[in-house]
C-alpha cells in the first residue's frame, strides 16, 4: 500500500488529481479486495456474518477516509477491512466514528490485538426467547453494539439477529447431543466432529463457539486442536482466558 502514497507524493501539484485517481483505481482493483476476503475469511469484521454468499463485500476503512484528520489512513492496509454492506451504510458505521474525551477511537477495530475485544463484550444465549446477543460492558463495548445494531434495538438488523440465533441454536442442540448419555458411540461422534467445525474459523458466528464449545472440547474431550485453538485466543485475551480456565490445561 505504501507504494500508492508514493505516487501522490511524487506528483507535481497541479497532476495532483490524476495520481489521486490513479492511486484510488489502484486501490480499487480486485486482487486487494481478494486479499481482505481471504483475511477475514469472507466474513464481516464486525458482525461475523458471511457475507461472500450472496455479497462481494465492501473494502471498509475502519478509520474512515472521509474524515480529515485520517486521509493519510486512506491507503494504509492495516486500516482496511472487509465489512457487510450493512455494517458499513450510513445507519451504521458508515462515517461514524466516536471518539472519548482523549480522542481515542470508542469503536473497537477487529484486528487490534493490544485490545480485548471480551474485555468490552458479553455474549449470552437467552433461551427464553431463544436468541443470542451481544451486549456490551464498556463504554466501548456499548458504542460498538449500538453503532452495528447488533441486538436490532433500532430494527435495523433483524435478518442478522435471526441467522446468529440460528447458528447459536443449532450449535447448542448438537452440544447437548453430544453430553447426552443416552446417544449411542458414532452419534456422539458426529455431534463432537460438527461441533469442532463450528469453531473452525471461517465459521461465522465464531465468537459464541469460543465461549459455548472450545472451552467444552478443550477440557472435557480433551481435544487436541481445540485445546491448541483455545490457547492461541488466551494470548490475545486475558478476560477469556480467565474465562475459559486456560490455567488448568494440560502443557
Amino acid at each position: 500500500m505504501n507504494n500508492l502514497f508514493l505516487l501522490l507524493n511524487n506528483a507535481k501539484k497541479d497532476d495532483l488529481k490524476d495520481a489521486i485517481k490513479k492511486a484510488i483505481n489502484k486501490y480499487n482493483q480486485p486482487e486487494v479486495k481478494q486479499a481482505l476476503v481471504e483475511m477475514f475469511q469472507g466474513k464481516c469484521a464486525y458482525c461475523e456474518s458471511q457475507i461472500r454468499i450472496v455479497d462481494y463485500g465492501d473494502i471498509e476503512h475502519f478509520c474512515p477516509k472521509s474524515k480529515s484528520e485520517y486521509t493519510d489512513l486512506t491507503f494504509e492496509w492495516t486500516n482496511l477491512l472487509l465489512s457487510c454492506t450493512i455494517c458499513n451504510n450510513s445507519q451504521h458505521k458508515g462515517t461514524n466514528f466516536p471518539l472519548d474525551a482523549n480522542k481515542k477511537p470508542l469503536l473497537i477495530d477487529p484486528t487490534d490485538e493490544k485490545t480485548d475485544i471480551f474485555e468490552h463484550l458479553q455474549l449470552t444465549w437467552d433461551q427464553t426467547v431463544k436468541q443470542a446477543w451481544i451486549d456490551g460492558v464498556t463504554d466501548r463495548g456499548k458504542t460498538v453494539v449500538d453503532i452495528f445494531d447488533l441486538n436490532d434495538k433500532r430494527g435495523t438488523r433483524k435478518e442478522l439477529i435471526r441467522d446468529r440465533s440460528k447458528k447459536v441454536k443449532t450449535m447448542l442442540v448438537v452440544f447437548k447431543m453430544a453430553t447426552s448419555e443416552t446417544i449411542d458411540d458414532s452419534t456422539r461422534k458426529d455431534a463432537i466432529n460438527l461441533l469442532k467445525e463450528s469453531c473452525n474459523i471461517e465459521e461465522p458466528y465464531l465468537a459464541f463457539a469460543l465461549f459455548y464449545i472450545l472451552p467444552f472440547l478443550a477440557h472435557h474431550f480433551q481435544d487436541l486442536d481445540a485445546i491448541n485453538f483455545l490457547k492461541q485466543v488466551g494470548q490475545r485475551s486475558p478476560s477469556y482466558s480467565q474465562f475459559a480456565r486456560i490455567n488448568q490445561l494440560p502443557d
